[in-house]
C-alpha cells in the first residue's frame, strides 16, 4: 500500500514538526487558558510560500487539535487588489481636475487629490457623502443633480455647472461632466468636475467689454457702418440711420448705398476705387441724398475687409455729417464772390446774383429781393432772380414799382412777426392773397428780413425747393440777405457821393460802417473755418486712433475669446488666452474711463470732494503701485520725500490728486525706455509743487502746450507711434485747474522730462 501523506508526521516530535514560533506560542496559550487559538501565518515548502490560516482546541487534557486552511490563493488576490488600488488611486490623483466616483444613488465611493483639495475637506468626510455635502446653498439644483447622475449611471453622459463652497464660505464653479464606469467590478458614475472661476470671470468681463462696446457704438455721436462691396447695408448704428432720415435700421436696409444713395453730382465710383488701391479711406468727403430726399455732406473713414484669398467681404467705417461746415464754407466763398462781384456791376446786378447764389444754395427755383420802407408801410419789388424772371413769373412790371405792405401776401408775415419764415405747404395758407397773372405757383417759400436799426429795411425770399426749407436754409439767407443789404447801402452811398457834397460825411461813416462790418464779419468766417479744419482734423485723427485704439483690444477679446471654445485646449493654453482677454480689456477700459472723464470735464458734471489728505501717502502708494512695472522695463523708480508729515496733509481733492499722478507716472513710463523716472513734493510758498521726472524722448518745445490739449500726443504726425487716445495729459490739466493750481513742463528731446503742478496749500 502507498504511504500516506500524514504518515511523515506520525511519532515525531513536536518540535521537529512546529517551526514557527506563532505555533508554538499558539499551543502554549491554548494549554494555559483552554480557549481555542486562531492565528495567520505563512511557510516554505518546496521553494513555495504558502499563507495558512489556522485554529487550534484542545482535544482531551493533554492533546490539541489544529484546523489548518491554505489561503494561498486568496492572498494573492488581495494583493493584487491592494496594488492595483493603489495604481488606479495613483493615476486619479495626478489629474489636475477633480474626479469623484459615485453609486447610482450619488454616494461618493472614491474621490482623488484635487477633488479634496478643492472642497478644503478630509477625504473620509467626502466619502459616502452625496454632493448635497460640497453644494453652496440655494445655488444648485440637487434633485435635477441626482437626476444626471442616474441618467448617467445608464450610460446617458451629462455635464452642468455645480457651484461648490469651502469651509470658509468661499464660492466656486465647477464644470462637471458625468459618465458610466466601472470601479473593481461595480457599475458608477464617474464625475469630472473643473473649476472655471478664471473663465467666468473671463465671460464676466467679456460681457461687460461687450455691453460696454455696445454701449458705445449705439450712443456714437458719428454714423457707423457695414455694407457689401455693392452697397447692399449690412449694420448701421442709430447715429447714421437718424443722419439718412430713417425711423429704423430695417427701413434703411432695405436701401442700397451705392445705387440709391449717393448725390448726382458725387460719383461711388472714386470711393470704390480709392478704397480698392489703398485698402481704406481716411476723411472721403462726398454727397449722400436722406430718405426726404434732401442731401448732407459727409466725412467717411471706412476699410475693407477680405477672406483668406484677398476677396473683398465688406466696407465697414465711420461718416461724420459735415453739411454745416461745407455750408459755412459755401456761404463764405459765395459773399467772397459776390464782394468782389460789387466791385464791377450795378446795384440790380448785384441783387440778381445774389438771388442766383441763393437759389444754388438752397436748391431752390424762385428768388426776390424787396426794400421795405416800415416808417411808411411801403414795398419795393427790387429784383427777382434771372430765372424766376425769364422761366417761371411773366408778369409785366417796372423795377421801381411801391405797393403798400398791407396788400402784399403772406410773404410778409416776416415783417409782421419781425423773424424768418418758412411757409412749407403754400396751398394749406388760409391769409394768403393769392398771385399776380403770370406769376409761378409756389409749393413752399422761405422769407428773411433785414433789420437795422430796429427797423426792417429788405426781404430777401425763395420759393419751391424740391424739399421743406429748414433752420439750414435760414441760416443761409439770412447771411447773404444782410451782405446784400451791406453791399447795396454801400452801393447807395456811392451815388449819392457823386451827387451831393453835404452828405458826403454822412455817407462816408455809413459806407465805413458797412465796410468794416463786411471786413470784420469775414475775418471771422476766416477765423471759423481755419478753427473748423483744425478742429476737423483733431477729430479725425481721434476717431480713426479711437477707431484703431478700441478695435485692436475688441479683436484681442474676441479672437480669444473664440480659441477658448476649442476642445481639448491644456490649462497653460487656457490661461494664456485667459491673460490676454484680461489684459485687451483693461486696455479697453481705460480708453472707455478716458472717453468719459473728459466728457464729463466738457459738460462740466465732474464735482470735487475736498478733505483733509495726505500727500505724502499719495506719492508712497503711487511709487509702490508702479515701481514693479518701472523695474520690468529695466528702468529706476525713485520718489524724494521732502515733506514733514504735518506739512503733508492739506484740504484738497484726494482722487483727482491721485488720477493726476497716476497719469504723470504713466505717461513717463509710456514715453521711457531706459534710465530713471523720479516723483517728489516740496512746499513752496503758498503752494505744494509736485513734479514727475524721466528721461525719456522728450518733447519739441512747440509742443509743450498742444500736448495738454484734447487728443493730443507729442507727435501728432505720428498718431500711432505710442497707444493711446491723447486725452490723459488733457483731462490731468482739467483737474489740476479745478483745484486750483497750473501745470507745466521742461523737457529736451531725446534727454527727458519733467512734468510740474502746483496745488494751493490749504491746512
Amino acid at each position: 500500500m502507498d504511504e500516506k501523506p500524514g504518515d511523515n508526521y506520525l511519532k515525531k516530535e513536536l518540535d521537529e514538526l512546529i517551526k514557527l514560533d506563532i505555533t508554538r506560542h499558539a499551543i502554549t496559550r491554548l494549554f494555559e487558558t483552554g480557549e481555542a487559538q486562531g492565528y495567520s501565518c505563512t511557510i516554505e515548502t518546496k521553494g513555495v510560500t504558502k499563507h495558512l490560516n489556522a485554529r487550534m482546541v484542545k482535544y482531551g487534557n493533554n492533546n490539541a487539535v489544529a484546523f489548518v486552511r491554505d489561503v494561498t490563493d486568496q492572498k494573492i488576490a488581495e494583493e493584487k487588489l491592494r496594488q492595483s488600488q493603489e495604481t488606479y488611486l495613483g493615476i486619479i490623483n495626478s489629474v489636475s481636475e477633480s474626479i469623484y466616483v459615485q453609486d447610482e444613488n450619488g454616494v461618493f465611493l472614491e474621490v482623488n487629490d484635487a477633488a479634496v483639495a478643492s472642497h478644503g475637506l478630509k477625504r473620509e468626510e467626502i466619502i459616502g457623502q452625496t454632493p448635497e455635502i460640497l453644494s453652496a446653498e440655494g445655488k444648485n439644483d440637487l434633485d435635477l443633480v441626482a437626476e444626471m447622475i442616474k441618467k448617467a449611471f445608464n450610460g446617458k453622459p451629462q455635464r452642468f455647472e455645480f457651484w461648490g463652497i469651502k469651509p470658509d464660505g468661499t464660492l466656486f464653479p465647477d464644470e462637471v461632466t458625468l459618465t458610466s464606469g466601472v470601479y473593481f467590478g461595480k457599475n458608477v458614475v464617474i464625475a469630472l468636475a473643473r473649476n472655471i472661476s478664471e473663465r467666468k470671470l473671463a465671460e464676466e468681463t467679456l460681457r461687460e467689454n461687450e455691453q460696454r462696446f455696445r454701449d458705445l457704438y449705439e450712443n456714437a455721436t458719428v454714423g457707423i457702418y457695414r455694407t457689401s462691396p455693392n452697397g447692399e447695408i449690412i449694420m448701421a448704428n442709430p447715429t447714421l440711420v437718424k443722419m439718412m432720415g430713417y425711423d429704423s435700421f430695417n427701413e434703411l436696409k432695405k436701401r442700397n448705398l451705392s445705387a440709391e444713395s449717393f448725390d448726382p453730382n458725387y460719383s461711388r465710383d472714386d470711393f470704390q476705387k480709392e478704397i480698392s488701391k489703398n485698402g481704406r479711406v481716411h476723411g472721403f468727403e462726398s454727397k449722400w441724398k436722406v430718405k426726404d430726399g434732401s442731401a448732407i455732406y459727409i466725412s467717411e473713414s471706412a476699410r475693407m475687409v477680405c477672406d483668406e484669398e484677398g476677396k473683398p467681404m465688406f466696407y465697414e467705417g465711420i461718416v461724420e455729417d459735415i453739411t454745416n461746415r461745407k455750408q459755412s464754407e459755401l456761404v463764405m466763398q459765395t459773399r467772397m464772390r459776390l464782394i468782389e462781384y460789387a466791385e464791377k456791376h450795378s446795384l440790380p446786378e448785384l441783387l440778381r446774383e445774389t438771388l442766383r447764389e441763393a437759389e444754388i444754395l438752397t436748391h431752390s427755383q424762385v428768388g426776390f429781393f424787396h426794400f421795405i420802407d416800415e416808417d411808411k408801410g411801403e414795398i419795393m419789388l427790387s429784383q427777382w432772380s434771372g430765372r424766376t424772371e425769364k422761366e417761371l413769373c411773366k408778369t409785366e412790371r417796372g423795377f421801381d414799382m411801391h405797393y403798400p405792405i398791407a396788400v402784399a401776401g403772406v410773404w410778409v408775415d416776416c415783417v409782421h412777426k419781425r423773424k424768418p419764415i418758412i411757409h412749407n405747404d403754400y396751398e394749406a395758407l388760409t391769409h394768403r392773397k393769392g398771385l399776380p397773372r403770370g406769376h409761378v405757383k409756389l409749393v413752399r417759400e422761405l422769407a428773411v428780413p433785414v433789420l437795422r436799426n430796429r427797423k426792417i429795411v429788405a426781404v430777401l425770399g425763395i420759393g419751391n425747393k424740391s424739399t421743406k426749407y429748414n433752420s439750414d436754409d435760414v441760416e443761409i439767407i439770412s447771411q447773404l440777405a444782410d451782405l446784400a443789404w451791406d453791399i447795396a447801402e454801400k452801393k447807395k452811398a456811392e451815388e449819392a457821393l457823386k451827387s451831393s457834397e453835404i452828405s458826403l460825411k454822412k455817407k462816408n461813416e455809413e459806407l465805413t460802417e458797412s465796410n468794416q462790418r463786411v471786413i470784420r464779419i469775414n475775418k471771422e468766417l476766416i477765423a471759423a473755418r481755419e478753427k473748423a479744419e483744425e478742429g476737423d482734423k483733431l477729430k479725425s485723427a481721434f476717431l480713426a486712433n479711437m477707431s484703431h485704439e478700441i478695435r485692436t483690444p475688441m479683436n484681442g477679446i474676441l479672437g480669444f475669446a473664440e480659441l477658448l471654445k476649442k476642445p481639448h485646449l491644456t490649462g497653460n493654453e487656457q490661461q494664456k488666452y485667459i491673460r490676454i482677454i484680461e489684459k485687451s480689456g483693461v486696455r479697453m477700459l481705460s480708453i472707455i474711463n478716458d472717453i468719459i472723464d473728459i466728457s464729463k470735464i466738457e459738460a462740466g458734471l465732474v464735482n470735487l470732494d475736498i478733505k483733509k489728505t495726505n500727500v505724502n501717502d499719495q506719492i508712497e502708494y503711487i511709487y509702490t503701485f508702479f515701481k514693479p512695472e518701472v523695474e520690468d522695463k529695466g528702468m529706476k523708480l525713485l520718489y524724494k520725500k521732502t515733506l514733514s508729515a504735518q506739512e503733508s496733509i492739506i484740504k484738497t481733492d484726494g482722487e483727482k490728486v491721485y488720477a493726476i499722478l497716476t497719469n504723470l507716472v504713466k505717461n513717463a513710463i509710456k514715453y521711457s525706455k531706459d534710465g530713471k523716472i523720479e516723483i517728489g513734493c516740496k512746499k513752496k510758498d503758498e503752494n505744494l509743487e509736485f513734479y514727475v521726472k524721466d528721461t525719456g524722448i522728450g518733447i519739441p518745445k512747440e509742443r509743450h502746450e498742444a500736448i495738454f490739449e484734447r487728443f493730443i500726443q507729442a507727435d501728432i504726425a505720428d498718431k500711432m507711434a505710442h497707444q493711446g487716445a491723447g486725452l490723459g495729459l488733457s483731462i490731468t490739466k482739467a483737474y489740476v485747474e479745478m483745484l486750483g493750481g497750473k501745470i507745466w513742463l521742461e523737457s529736451k528731446k531725446e534727454i527727458g522730462s519733467t512734468f510740474y503742478f502746483t496745488l494751493p496749500y490749504r491746512c
